[in-house]
């Protein structure tokens, strides 16, 4: 496994990836504790996007738990 350091040498798009970032940092537009929780809550909408789609599997009160998680969302949003 690379180092981060590394991968941003040998990896195009995660090179372009941190450079995104890094300007936003530069252009003062938001602080480093941002950028992190700015990536974490990414990385938590993602997860939880795809977590469960299309399964029938599972109990109804995980999937009645994540139907209120949606709702939520939704209202917020």
């Amino acid at each position: 496994m690379q180092s981060p350091e590394a991968r941003y040498q040998s990896d195009p798009s995660y090179h372009h990836g941190v450079d995104m970032m890094a300007s936003l940092l530069h252009a003062a537009q938001f602080s480093p504790s941002e950028m992190r929780e700015m990536a974490t809550l990414a990385c938590i909408h993602f997860e939880m996007s795809r977590a469960f789609q299309g399964r029938k599997d599972l109990p109804s009160k995980v999937i009645e738990a994540f139907n209120v998680l949606d709702e939520y969302q939704t209202r917020k949003g």
